[in-house]
């Protein structure tokens, strides 16, 4: 039956699935897919469908972006303390090394400026951590095309180390989103940083 659906083109890599990379064996496929009819191509003319990189499946997720946004700016906001810091090899040495800083102030005073350079520091390295899942996505997406006995333990090594980053990202957004979905176990999706951002 013809339902007049036609596909979404997708930019970029053409496989949303793969098995045994890396060895002879090996097979990808074009499983999945977006469809859409003509009222809703020309409602969304400007929409975007991605094949993205995954660390823990062998289907890749597709991103469809109707209408990309600018984030919108942010006023000044309260210090919270974040646990993402906890799993930062770096936040301990850091934090230690600037309160013997601060000297013999008034505990205030510390605590005042140790919120000043967490809020520095902080910005600095959930940054870094957004750059770093986009370089290494970059590199899987560059070599997942021609995986073999060569480079698959390169291949593994990348989606081990964006796992990590994910993992890492997702502590961030889970304490940002305070939403009972979220903590049931949801994924980070649009919504939760919608609702986190507001």
């Amino acid at each position: 039956m013809d339902v007049g659906l036609a596909d979404i083109y997708m930019d970029g890599y053409a496989f949303t699935w793969f098995k045994s990379l890396g060895t002879d064996r090996a097979v990808e496929e074009k499983l999945d897919r977006a469809m859409a009819n003509d009222s809703w191509f020309d409602k969304f003319q400007n929409a975007k469908l991605e094949c993205l990189t995954t660390t823990s499946s062998d289907h890749y997720p597709l991103w469809l972006d109707c209408a990309p946004q600018s984030a919108p700016s942010c006023g000044l906001r309260r210090f919270r303390f974040e646990n993402v810091w906890l799993v930062e090899h770096e936040f301990g040495p850091f934090v230690s090394q600037r309160w013997q800083g601060y000297g013999t102030r008034p505990l205030v005073n510390k605590l005042k400026q140790c919120v000043v350079d967490l809020s520095k520091w902080s910005m600095n390295a959930i940054q870094n951590t957004r750059q770093e899942i986009r370089k290494t996505q970059r590199k899987l997406e560059a070599v997942r095309s021609h995986v073999d006995t060569s480079n698959v333990s390169y291949f593994n090594m990348l989606r081990h180390r964006l796992d990590k980053l994910l993992i890492k990202d997702d502590i961030f957004w889970k304490q940002r989103a305070k939403t009972f979905r979220y903590r049931e176990g949801d994924l980070n999706t649009k919504f939760f940083h919608a609702a986190a951002n507001t």
